[in-house]
């Protein structure tokens, strides 16, 4: 089963400016709220998401490398589906790619997450 997440999300907390917590929509396979926990330690980020469409959860984390142009990291990596709740409780994957870019000067995030699910 095919994943491909769009969301633009805002910052929810922080700690510093190297741990985000962020909030958004997420829209593409599953539709729902997307949240997302980014821990930025120089070139590396490590990044962890929850999708919550109707009838449950799937939660994913993994590492990506981290860089910054001007006003905006940029990350991209992969990420494993570990587990999930409800309708999608046996949903995994190791083959899901994200990518996104933080505008520094209010830490909004666009995030997508794509690749391959299986139950």
């Amino acid at each position: 089963m095919p994943i491909h997440e769009v969301g633009t999300l805002r910052l929810a907390s922080h700690q510093g400016t190297k741990i985000l917590h962020e909030q958004g929509q997420a829209s593409g396979t599953f539709r729902g709220t997307l949240t997302a926990n980014i821990n930025i330690n120089y070139t590396q980020a490590k990044v962890g998401f929850t999708i919550s469409p109707a009838g449950g959860s799937i939660y994913g984390e993994g590492l990506a490398s981290y860089y910054v142009s001007g006003k905006t990291g940029h990350f991209n990596g992969n990420v494993a589906i570990n587990h999930g709740t409800g309708r999608y409780a046996h949903i995994r994957s190791s083959e899901v790619h994200i990518s996104g870019l933080i505008k520094r000067a209010h830490y909004e995030l666009s995030l997508q997450v794509s690749g391959s699910l299986r139950e």
